[in-house]
């Protein structure tokens, strides 16, 4: 994990959506998709839309588990 993301993640209670590519190590398109399929709850916080960190931890851990190195992409 780049120093960028062990900072993002270790110290903020909320991501921007701005921020979750890095947090997650993926592209913004990822990210649209996993939002707009409703998986990920997204926040307003006055006019900033955000993601909590706890629901953004709760989210990776749904996610299955590869079964072998044959899976890893």
């Amino acid at each position: 994990m780049s120093s960028a993301a062990q900072e993002i993640s270790s110290t903020s209670l909320v991501y921007s959506i701005a921020e979750l590519p890095v947090a997650f190590g993926v592209g913004m398109g990822v990210v649209r998709k996993i939002i707009r399929s409703g998986r990920l709850p997204i926040r307003e916080l006055g006019r900033r839309r955000v993601v909590l960190r706890e629901d953004a931890l709760e989210y990776l851990r749904s996610l299955p588990v590869a079964r072998s190195a044959g899976e890893v992409r």
